[in-house]
């Protein structure tokens, strides 16, 4: 295989394991680089001896393998960055029980981190990419600060001076919105958005099919709140806001209130009655969602295909609302944080 990607005219990167599994089979590690992810499978100065470059990924302290429990440490929810920044530069293995090598030597080419989903099927958790980013960034800080090798680094993860905002101008990985961009939608403020077969009536805003309310703020991070005073007047599935495949349902496929955030559809055990007035809040938390009607919680129908599902950020769907099968009567509904 590496003869074969060679000849393809690219550089073959291989998971360090002839240390542990040598066989008995001659490979040759000319211009192969070489991931040292654990030194009893991959001895750094041997895969150097046989002519490779190494990246040193070490699993300890570099490793995360998501799981919602915020653990922190080896294969831990979270990898442990402070190990990391403070004992781990890319020719030092000594945190995973092997050597330091010289600095300047130039089959070391560099160092990073891993992320490991393996927390899925039986095993999924409910983690969605909005909590992976959070342990992902957590460990590239570290990573990249102790790769880049400048003097002026504080010296230990606790000296480190942190900017007003650790992402780069113009992006927001958060999903955080302003107090400008919280809102407040009834019959007296819709003229301020973009509605389309919206009408005003004495019970509020009467939303018919294919009606929509657009240019709202758009996909919003956990810690807010959104209040609903809401009628389902139709019947069938009733989809209350959505950003792309993402929706809040007043009433999915099955009757449910309900939501979909990438690949996880949940239901809470509440069907609204149609014609009913009903006061709803959906309280987003990091990696929980709280779902309140009429002041009482409603909790999380529990998936069998899921026996360990149990955290979930949501990202609030809030490019567009209401996107009806059916109809329903809005009073008002709005944003605030939580």
């Amino acid at each position: 295989m590496i003869q074969y990607i060679k000849g393809k005219g690219y550089t073959p990167r291989i998971w360090g394991s002839l240390s542990a599994k040598p066989g008995t089979t001659p490979v040759d590690w000319n211009g192969v680089e070489v991931d040292i992810w654990s030194i009893g499978w991959q001895r750094p100065a041997a895969a150097i001896a046989q002519g490779a470059k190494i990246i040193n990924i070490t699993d300890i302290p570099t490793y995360s393998v998501p799981s919602g429990s915020n653990s922190q440490g080896g294969y831990g929810d979270y990898a442990n960055y402070e190990t990391q920044y403070n004992r781990w530069t890319p020719n030092d293995f000594s945190t995973g029980g092997g050597p330091r090598l010289e600095a300047s030597n130039p089959n070391i080419i560099g160092g990073g981190h891993a992320v490991w989903n393996d927390n899925i099927d039986l095993h999924e958790t409910g983690l969605t990419s909005y909590d992976i980013f959070k342990r992902f960034f957590k460990s590239m800080q570290s990573t990249a600060e102790r790769t880049w090798g400048s003097d002026r680094a504080a010296k230990t993860y606790a000296d480190r001076n942190q900017p007003t905002s650790v992402y780069a101008p113009q992006s927001n990985p958060d999903k955080t919105v302003t107090e400008e961009d919280l809102f407040k939608i009834n019959p007296e403020t819709v003229k301020e958005y973009l509605a389309k077969k919206v009408q005003k009536s004495e019970a509020g805003l009467n939303f018919e099919k294919d009606s929509t309310i657009e240019g709202l703020v758009g996909d919003v991070g956990p810690s807010h709140v959104l209040k609903l005073d809401v009628t389902v007047t139709g019947d069938g599935e009733q989809t209350f806001s959505t950003s792309g495949d993402n929706q809040l349902y007043l009433a999915d496929k099955d009757g449910y209130l309900a939501y979909k955030f990438e690949q996880f559809h949940i239901q809470f055990n509440k069907k609204l009655e149609k014609n009913k007035r009903y006061q709803i809040s959906v309280v987003t938390k990091p990696q929980v969602t709280e779902v309140y009607v009429d002041g009482e919680k409603v909790e999380r129908i529990a998936n069998p295909a899921y026996p360990r599902f149990a955290h979930n950020s949501l990202v609030l769907p809030l490019e567009k609302s209401v996107d009806s099968k059916e109809s329903c009567i809005v009073l008002s509904y709005q944003m605030n944080h939580s």
